[in-house]
Formats: C-alpha cells, structure tokens, sequence
C-alpha cells in the first residue's frame, strides 16, 4: 500500500494494458482499445515491448501518447514491459527477468529503455516485468536506473538501493490471459475488498481481446465510472 495516498471512499484505477507492440508488420493491436479509452477520457498505462516496435511506432503511437484531457495532464503513460517478452532463456528457460543473470537482464532493460527512447522519443520512469516475473536482481538492474521511480507488481520480500514505489495491489478483470469478463472482476473485487483500498491495478491485454472480451472491457470501465472512480497513471502515484 502506498503511505502517502490516503484512503478513499472509492480507489483510484490504475489500467495496466500489457503486451503493446507497434510495426509496420503487426501494426498496432492495441489501437481500438486505446481509441475507446481516449474516447471516453479515461487514462491509460500501456505496456511496451520494446522489440516489437520499429520505425514507424511513433506514427500508430503518437497521438495517444501525446493526448492531453482539459486540464492539460497526460491521458496515456508508455511503461517498461521488457526488451523481448521471452521466457526461453538461460539456464533453464527462465521468464526474461526471473532467474537469469544479471548481465542479461541489465542488457535487456538497458535495450528496452533506449529503443522507446529512439521510436518513440520519451523517458519511461514504470517498469512491469512480462508475466509479472521478477527476482532480486531486476530490483538491483530497476534501482540502478535513475529514471524509473515506479514498479508494477513486485514481491514486498525484495530490496532496493532507493526508494521505489509498488503498485502491487492487483484486481484480475481476465479469468486467463485475455479472457476480460465483468462478473469475475466484480467476484475479484468482493473477494478482496477491493473498493476499500486507495487504489487497484487493472491488468489486461488488449492486443488479444477479441469483440466480445472487448465489450467486456468495456463493461468494465462503465461500471467504475458509474462509481466515481477516478482513473490515474502510475506516475500519479508516486
């Protein structure tokens, strides 16, 4: 829990939309998703796997990363999601940042972090491992980074050089990856008293919903907004 937010009689939504990519091959999946949110004025984190951009993310990206709402406050943060999303690694077929070495994970977040630098031209300062899979050693490769302030998902039992906020209170709106459903978001949030903290992470992937897992979503973001929940960034929260 976060000491410095207080809480209120309704959580503030983080939306944690994982797994976005953005080529000339692919596309960008995630766009109708984020088209509907700006759409509706609700901010959104998203996810970036950084080898699944190229030269032309900028052009299928920039206008969501560059919205602004009537107050003139950001609508859109682009996070850390990892250079390649593998889980195949050394020494045995390890998640990209859950028991590899400290040179490959150095490497891959050093490689993510500059390639969203170089096609999409800004600083991330969230990180949020692939699978949520971390260990020791992505807190040490995080922490020695000076940019990032803001970790989504991290077991409380690791340490850090500096002070580094968690957003690890998660409320599943997905019965399986991609699998959205409004009755087991609202099972998920009774289950954990979800609307007596300060805030819930809402994590989905939106490049893999089809219409009726959308319209799901869709659901979702209607029901909180019904209930005066307010949607924020991570960066709103550090």
């Amino acid at each position: 829990m976060l000491a410095s937010i207080s809480v209120l009689a309704q959580p503030k939504i983080v939306l944690k939309l994982d797994d976005v990519g953005a080529n000339k091959v692919s596309g960008n999946k995630a766009d109708q998703t984020m088209a509907y949110l700006l759409q509706m004025n609700v901010k959104a984190s998203y996810g970036v796997v950084a080898k699944w951009l190229d030269e032309t993310a900028l052009s299928l990206l920039g206008r969501y990363i560059n919205a602004k709402n009537a107050k003139g406050e950001a609508m859109v943060e682009i996070w850390h999601h990892g250079y390649d999303h593998s889980n195949s690694n050394p020494p045995s077929k390890n998640m990209e940042y859950k028991g590899t070495s400290y040179e490959l994970q150095k490497k891959n977040f050093n490689l993510g972090d500059s390639l969203v630098r170089k096609y999409l031209g800004l600083q991330m300062h969230t990180f949020g491992a692939p699978f949520n899979a971390v260990d020791s050693t992505t807190l040490r490769v995080v922490a020695e980074n000076k940019n990032y302030h803001i970790l989504y998902c991290f077991p409380e039992n690791t340490d850090s050089e500096k002070q580094l906020t968690r957003l690890n209170f998660r409320i599943k709106m997905e019965n399986g990856t991609g699998k959205t459903n409004l009755q087991y978001f609202l099972d998920e949030c009774e289950k954990n008293n979800a609307f007596s903290s300060a805030y819930m992470v809402l994590q989905g992937h939106p490049p893999q919903w089809n219409v009726s897992q959308f319209e799901e979503f869709k659901k979702i973001v209607a029901y909180l907004i019904e209930k005066n929940c307010e949607f924020v960034l991570p960066s709103e929260l550090k």
